[in-house]
């Protein structure tokens, strides 16, 4: 910590992840997270955006489940410092260059987006929409068991119908198509 005081950016950042080797710390984390965005400035890396991937949901997808996986990555040679997926800002302690996320998004009936997010250490940002549909209701469905036909040929024959039965005496009838 003393040597990102300091300004030796270089030596903080070797002497960081040294530290972060050997125990897991916060505040170690967090200055080199300080450390590598001030080496990339004083390098005059130019700020790039972050790329996303998403494998799941394929978008315009519709689902019978109100609970969806939201799986991907998201990477940047600068590093990505935030990350929100379906308005839930995911903690990330250490920036890395390349993040997997993998987390549940709950959807409403109808129609649905669900927004991703991501920013790197020096500023650029990335976002995404993904559209998803709920679909609760299942599919109505109409059968009419009172008459069963068959085609043959032109003839259209009913094998059993109360109307044809009732005022015809019969089986039969001629349908046109």
């Amino acid at each position: 910590i003393i040597y990102y005081r300091l300004g030796n950016y270089g030596a903080a950042q070797t002497e960081l992840e040294r530290s972060l080797l050997t125990v897991d710390s916060a505040r170690a984390g967090y200055y080199l997270n300080l450390t590598r965005e001030e080496l990339l400035r004083s390098r005059g890396v130019t700020m790039v955006h972050p790329s996303l991937k998403v494998t799941t949901p394929i978008p315009d997808r519709i689902v019978n489940t109100p609970m969806i996986r939201v799986v991907g990555s998201v990477q940047s040679p600068n590093y990505i410092r935030a990350l929100t997926v379906d308005g839930k800002n995911l903690y990330i302690e250490l920036a890395e260059k390349i993040l997997q996320f993998d987390e549940p998004a709950y959807l409403r009936p109808g129609k649905n987006l669900i927004k991703i997010e991501a920013r790197g250490l020096l500023g650029g940002k990335v976002e995404l929409a993904i559209p998803v549909t709920l679909d609760l209701q299942p599919p109505l469905v109409y059968i009419d068991e009172r008459s069963e036909e068959r085609r043959v040929g032109k003839e259209c024959r009913s094998r059993w119908s109360p109307y044809h039965e009732k005022n015809n005496g019969n089986n039969s009838r001629l349908c046109t198509y």
